[in-house]
């Protein structure tokens, strides 16, 4: 995902010979080690009683368990993990298409039309209207609402019908707090605002979720999880998002603000890598630098009027725009091809 994204921004086609095998190999271990037992998704057992146990980005023993709070039997597939294979097969499809190689491009689409075939029985939860954290192999899904779901509204693996539904719980007053999206729902009998994967809100996590939310239609949905990370950063010192938060909601005279979780590292990576896709998501920023375009459709929320971008890279281009509720004002487009969609 990310090597298609890079070779789409920046046009860099050095890059994409230099790394094309290793992609290529990456595609290739999907389908021949990381799917060990032919089922057609990529699930994790590990080998080793000195590692973790649970090995997505919520790593905590307890992240992945049955309503009755046992935890999740191995092997696991989790449901971010399908959704970002598939994204990587038809990320890489459509790159391998404009680079010429048609019948590469045609082999890895088909594969992830079976992917999506497939994840769309299996990971479904009629009753719950979502998508299943995980599927435990051989047994099937684990019945619980979580966040993980999100991530797939960016991978492109969700039927329209279905993203809608999981837009719509996203928001919900269970899973949406004051401060962006839940790790688990407060219907949840799991759920524990205080545990690190249970109930807190990741900024990191929010940010795919929204982005997705943003790629899928969903524009003030996502809106509205941009606006309550924002009002939360605004009670951090320097603004500055930490890795993660306690899922109170705000109770005034109580919690005027985010509760701390007491070891949230701040700095942290993956959170301040959420203000960049808060920002590519409000401003519906896409770049294809192969045809030095820049497409830029603009839904401001309520509490935002005017947005500036100075210095985007297209390629070997830069561009520098301005966003009003009146439009877009391109102030210099560095000789790239501006499309404005209202």
């Amino acid at each position: 995902m990310l090597f298609a994204t890079t070779v789409r921004w920046t046009g860099d086609q050095a890059l994409y010979h230099d790394l094309l095998p290793a992609a290529l190999h990456a595609l290739d271990w999907m389908d021949l080690y990381a799917d060990a037992d032919g089922d057609g998704y990529i699930a994790f057992e590990p080998r080793s009683s000195a590692g973790l146990r649970i090995q997505g980005w919520k790593d905590s023993r307890d992240s992945v368990v049955h309503p009755d709070g046992t935890l999740a039997t191995l092997p696991l597939a989790l449901v971010e993990v399908q959704a970002y294979a598939y994204a990587a097969r038809m990320w890489m499809a459509n790159l391998l298409e404009l680079m010429g190689d048609h019948n590469r491009a045609a082999e890895v689409r088909a594969g992830a039309a079976i992917l999506k075939e497939r994840f769309n029985v299996d990971f479904w939860l009629a009753e719950e209207g979502f998508y299943a954290q995980a599927i435990e192999v051989g047994k099937g899904p684990i019945r619980e609402v979580t966040s993980n779901p999100g991530h797939a509204l960016l991978c492109g693996i969700l039927t329209p019908e279905r993203a809608a539904q999981v837009a719509a719980r996203l928001v919900a007053p269970d899973m949406l707090s004051s401060w962006g999206v839940r790790t688990r729902s407060a219907a949840d009998p799991n759920y524990n605002p205080m545990s690190y994967h249970n109930g807190s809100v990741w900024p990191h996590d929010n940010s795919l979720i929204l982005w997705g939310l943003a790629r899928s239609g969903f524009r003030d949905q996502a809106n509205e999880i941009a606006g309550r990370l924002l009002e939360a950063a605004s009670h951090v010192h320097l603004c500055r998002l930490p890795e993660l938060m306690c899922g109170y909601d705000r109770e005034p005279g109580m919690f005027d603000s985010p509760v701390p979780y007491p070891v949230s590292c701040r700095p942290q990576a993956w959170a301040a890598g959420t203000g960049l896709l808060i920002v590519q998501s409000i401003l519906g920023l896409e770049v294809d630098a192969f045809a030095n375009t820049l497409r830029i459709a603009p839904h401001l929320p309520p509490w935002l009027s005017t947005g500036e971008v100075r210095n985007l890279r297209v390629g070997k281009r830069r561009v520098d725009f301005r966003v009003t509720r009146a439009g877009v004002e391109v102030i210099s487009d560095g000789g790239v091809t501006v499309q404005v969609e209202q």
